[in-house]
């Protein structure tokens, strides 16, 4: 099971950046991945569920209209989230995203305190790795009890 923004939201690198959600509910977005990109044709590139991570950099200076159509492309794309450092590219989220992420229904988040994006994604994959073994160990006990039938010489019948 995927974990949801919320889950997400309570790693260490994310608390330690601050994060403001501006659109969308943390318990219903469910995150598939954690990426980082500063490229505007990123909407292209993902491939659904992502928290997208971008300090804007590849966003100054675009107009309005084009603002809208990278949240757009990202919507497109099944981007689950958009987090976005303020600060040094934008002092404040752009008003024009923040109303796209709203309608298409995409989580909006400002970050405030810079946090390398890197240890964001390796806190990702820690927890998603935590939960993939430990839906394995939930399923142990019974494996090591069908396997020990077999190997006690009760044949591949006896777990059936």
């Amino acid at each position: 099971m995927l974990p949801t923004l919320r889950n997400v939201l309570a790693l260490p690198s994310f608390e330690a950046a601050a994060v403001e959600i501006l659109t969308g509910s943390p318990d219903t977005v469910v995150v598939r991945w954690v990426h980082s990109s500063e490229v505007y044709e990123m909407g292209g590139l993902l491939s659904g569920g992502e928290l997208l991570l971008t300090t804007g950099l590849g966003l100054q200076g675009r107009s309005a209209q084009q603002l809208t159509a990278y949240l757009d492309q990202l919507a497109d794309a099944g981007c689950a989230a958009l987090a976005m450092e303020v600060g040094r590219s934008f002092l404040v989220a752009p008003p024009e995203l923040v109303e796209a992420a709203r309608r298409r229904g995409v989580a909006f988040l400002t970050l405030h305190t810079i946090v390398p994006f890197e240890r964001m994604v390796e806190d990702f994959h820690d927890l998603v790795m935590r939960r993939r073994l430990g839906m394995q160990r939930t399923g142990e006990p019974v494996w090591h009890q069908l396997t020990d039938l077999v190997v006690a010489g009760q044949g591949m019948t006896a777990p059936l």
